[in-house]
C-alpha cells in the first residue's frame, strides 16, 4: 500500500476501492433500514433491487413495486447477535476518577461506554468496520498528548462513519497505520504514527492548506472496529439472498393478482359489424349492455367462442417453495439453521447453538480488541494503568424463553434419560451461568418436568384401548 498522498490544489485522494465499499455500506443499510424505501435503492451493483423483467411493461412494473413487500430478515440477525454479546456480563476496570468519568461519557455527548461499544460493533455487523477519533482535548490549542495532560484535558470519543474515509492503510488486526478522514465541507484530517495533518478545503473540495502537528501517541490514535473477519459485513449473503425474497414475493403478488382477476376472451366476434345470424330487421352491430357493473355480450352466432383466462395455481405453489427455500438459506447462512434440526436431536441442537455462537464469538473477540486499543490510547494520554476490558467467550441469550423452548423441542426426541439429564446440566451451564443457584434450579425442575410428562399420542392409544 503506498502512502496517502495530500496536495496543495488537488481534490481529496481516495482509494479506488472505497466507491465500491460506498456501494455496498448503502446497500447493506438499506436491507437493514428495510421500509417502504427499500423498493427504489439500487444494490451493491449498483443495480434497482426490484428486477425488471423482459417483457413487462412499465405500467407492469411499476404495478409490481407498489405491491411488493420487503420481509426484513436483516435487522433481527443483527440485533440477534448484537443481544448475544452485548446482553452478557462484560467485564471493565473499575478505577474510579478519570477513568470512571470516561466511562459514564466518553463522547461529551452523554454516552456511556457500554452503549458507545454496543451502537459501533453494530453498525460494523452493517457496515463491516467503524472508526473511532481518540481525541486529547476539545480545546483548539491543545494538540498533543504532553499539552493535553498539563492542561489536565479529559480525552473523548469522535464516531466516524465508514463512508467519510478516503483511504487507509492497515496492518494485521485492524491496525491503521494511516487514515484520511472528511470530517466536514472544509477540513479533513490525516492521521498517522507520528503526525496528525489539519486539511482545510475550499468550496470545491480542492486543498488549500496543510498543518502538521506531532501527535504524540506511539500509535495512530484512530480505532477501526469491525466486528467480522476481514471487515465483512454480517449481511454481505444474507442481504443478497433477502433481496432475492423480495423480488420473489414481488412475482408472488403478480402471480396471486392474476389468479384472482378473470378475463374471458371472445374468438369469432366482430362487434363493429352486423350479426349475419339476425334478420334484416334486427341485424345491427353488437352492443355491450351493462348489468350490476359487469359488462355482457350476447349473441347467437355458432362461430363465436369464450375462453376463460385465469392464473395457474401451479405457478404461484412454485413460486411459494422458492420463497420457503431462501428463508431457509438466510437461516442456514446466520447460523439460525431451519427450525426442523431442533426436533432431530440434542446434537444437531448442540449443532444450531455452535454455528450461531461461532459468530457471535468473532464479534465479541473483535469488540474486546477494538476496545482494548481505546485503553491503550487513554492509559497514553492520561498516564494512567487502567486494566484491559474482557468480553464473554460463552454467551446468555437476550430471549431465553426461545432457547428454552429449542432446547423442550430437542429433549423430547429419542435420547436415553441418562444423556438427556447431562444434556439438561451443561445447557444450563453454558447459557444461563449468571442466574442463581435456585432460579437453575427451576429451570431444571420445569425442564425435567416437561420431559417425564406422558406423551400425548400415547395417552390417546391407551384411551382408545
Amino acid at each position: 500500500m503506498d502512502p496517502i498522498n495530500v496536495q496543495i490544489g488537488k481534490v481529496l485522494p481516495k482509494d479506488t476501492q472505497r466507491n465500491k465499499l460506498d456501494n455496498q455500506m448503502r446497500f447493506h443499510r438499506a436491507s437493514y433500514d428495510g421500509g417502504s424505501d427499500f423498493k427504489s435503492i439500487l444494490d451493491d451493483q449498483n443495480e434497482p433491487v426490484l428486477i425488471s423483467h423482459e417483457n413487462e411493461s412499465e405500467v407492469g412494473y411499476n404495478r409490481r413495486k407498489r405491491s411488493a413487500t420487503y420481509h426484513n430478515h436483516c435487522k433481527p440477525i443483527v440485533q440477534k447477535f448484537n443481544n448475544l454479546v452485548f446482553s452478557s456480563p462484560i467485564i471493565r476496570d473499575q478505577s474510579t476518577g478519570q477513568w470512571q468519568e470516561f466511562v459514564d461519557d466518553c463522547d461529551m455527548l452523554g454516552t456511556d461506554l457500554a452503549n458507545y461499544m454496543r451502537k459501533v460493533i453494530q453498525n460494523a455487523q452493517i457496515d463491516g468496520s467503524r472508526y473511532t477519533i481518540f481525541e486529547s482535548s476539545k480545546s483548539q490549542d491543545v494538540v498533543t498528548v504532553a499539552q493535553a495532560m498539563l492542561e489536565n484535558s479529559r480525552p473523548f470519543l469522535v464516531d466516524v462513519d465508514p463512508r467519510n474515509v478516503m483511504a487507509e492503510r492497515v496492518v494485521g488486526n485492524n491496525r491503521i497505520m494511516e487514515i484520511l478522514i472528511r470530517i466536514s465541507k472544509h477540513e479533513a484530517r490525516l492521521y498517522d504514527r507520528h503526525d496528525v495533518s489539519i486539511i482545510t478545503l475550499n468550496d470545491v473540495g480542492s486543498v488549500i492548506g496543510i498543518d502538521v502537528f506531532p501527535h504524540g501517541y506511539s500509535d495512530t490514535p484512530v480505532v477501526k472496529f469491525v466486528a467480522n473477519d476481514d471487515s465483512v459485513s454480517q449481511l454481505v449473503d444474507i442481504a443478497q439472498v433477502n433481496k432475492a425474497l423480495f423480488n420473489l414475493d414481488a412475482l408472488m403478488s403478480e402471480e396471486l393478482a392474476r389468479q384472482v382477476f378473470t378475463q374471458w376472451f371472445a374468438a369469432g366476434l366482430d362487434a363493429g359489424s352486423p350479426d349475419p345470424t339476425m334478420n334484416d330487421v334486427q341485424s345491427k352491430p353488437l352492443q355491450d349492455v351493462t348489468v350490476g357493473g359487469r359488462k355482457l355480450i350476447a349473441t347467437s352466432n355458432p362461430n363465436v367462442s369464450f375462453t376463460r383466462l385465469s392464473g395457474d395455481s401451479s405457478q404461484a405453489k412454485s413460486l411459494q417453495e422458492a420463497m420457503l427455500a431462501k428463508v431457509e438459506e438466510i437461516q442456514r447462512l446466520s447460523g439460525m439453521r431451519d427450525p426442523k434440526v431442533q426436533e432431530a436431536s440434542g446434537r444437531a441442537l448442540k449443532i444450531l447453538f455452535d454455528e450461531a455462537l461461532m459468530q457471535a464469538q468473532q464479534i465479541s473477540r473483535n469488540a474486546e480488541h477494538g476496545e482494548n486499543d481505546v485503553i491503550d490510547l487513554f492509559n497514553e494520554a492520561t498516564g494512567q494503568g487502567v486494566t484491559y476490558t474482557s468480553y464473554p467467550p460463552t454467551f446468555l441469550s437476550e430471549d431465553r424463553s426461545t432457547d428454552l423452548q429449542q432446547v423442550l423441542q430437542a429433549l423430547q426426541g429419542e435420547l436415553p434419560p441418562s444423556l438427556k439429564k447431562a444434556f439438561v446440566e451443561k445447557f444450563i451451564s453454558q447459557h444461563f451461568a449468571d442466574l442463581s443457584e435456585e432460579d437453575k434450579r427451576k429451570i431444571t425442575q420445569e425442564l425435567e418436568a416437561i420431559l417425564n410428562k406422558p406423551d400425548e399420542t400415547e395417552e390417546e392409544d391407551d384411551a382408545a384401548e
